[in-house]
């Protein structure tokens, strides 16, 4: 019995042994694994911040993708509803369209208030295709000079019935149809200022030109607040910006005050006649 059982231990050792020599060691004698194409990881897409994707939302706004677009009432609502009270009092509607003039670009409002570009958020829009004299609406923080775009109106600026045009001017040359108003300009350009001020006395009106490049700034704030003035004109291109950012302020208050670009004398007096008409 025991010279059987010594003879299956070692058929057992010699079959143990004969396993570990067909089994090849690691890195010596190893099948080869089959080559593959090697797998091309999709890039995952960069994420966008909010300000781009709401440029993407308004590039891709079209006439025929608008009913997609319904669903952004919500979006408004639910940023209404975040947004403190008193921040959305400090915003108010209006309308405009840019002009150029002297090889500069503004944004003129509907109370012909010129704003210069640097005060406009064209809210994703490119401001070069943008055509002159086209209707935008806009909004404007009360505080500030701050004027965003929100969208063209798909028509152009029309001139007021009471903004008069050249042949007006012509007509009331003569005549004294602001007798007893009471006019403000300020600005630096001396030549334009002085004839607007002809003009505007030959119509009956009083006027008074403070020249910005002799007068203190705080004179002219003075002098812009007193409620003697029917109209006060601030001219953007000839006045410091501190007596510019007080007309601002003035407006906001509720005073008759336009800021304009850089107007010439019928432009002035124009104004003047729109903003007196009754």
């Amino acid at each position: 019995m025991q010279t059987i059982l010594n003879a299956l231990a070692t058929r057992i050792t010699e079959l143990e042994q004969a396993k570990l020599a067909a089994r090849p060691e690691v890195g010596e004698g190893a099948p080869a694994l089959a080559e593959t194409e090697p797998v091309e990881i999709a890039a995952q897409p960069a994420s966008l911040t909010n300000a781009e994707l709401l440029r993407q939302l308004i590039a891709n706004l079209t006439a025929d993708s608008l009913a997609e677009y319904h669903p952004i009432e919500r979006l408004v609502q639910k940023y209404n509803d975040l947004v403190e009270g008193d921040e959305l009092t400090l915003w108010t509607k209006l309308q405009g369209h840019f002009v150029t003039e002297d090889c500069e670009r503004y944004f003129v409002d509907n109370s012909f208030a010129y704003h210069e570009l640097s005060d406009v958020d064209c809210n994703g829009l490119d401001v070069t295709d943008i055509a002159d004299g086209e209707l935008y609406s806009a909004r404007q923080r009360i505080d500030s000079d701050r004027i965003v775009l929100i969208r063209s109106l798909h028509k152009q600026y029309e001139r007021p019935a009471s903004v008069y045009n050249d042949a007006d001017l012509q007509r009331f040359e003569d005549a004294t149809v602001l007798a007893g108003k009471n006019v403000l300009i300020v600005s630096w350009w001396g030549e334009t200022a002085n004839h607007a001020k002809r003009k505007l006395e030959k119509m009956g009106a009083n006027v008074k030109w403070l020249d910005t490049s002799t007068v203190a700034n705080n004179k002219v704030a003075d002098e812009m607040r007193k409620e003697l003035y029917d109209v006060r004109i601030v001219v953007l291109r000839g006045a410091h910006h501190e007596t510019v950012n007080e007309a601002h302020q003035l407006r906001r208050e509720g005073m008759n005050i336009f800021i304009l670009g850089n107007p010439g004398t019928s432009t002035l007096v124009k104004v003047t006649l729109h903003a007196t008409a009754s």
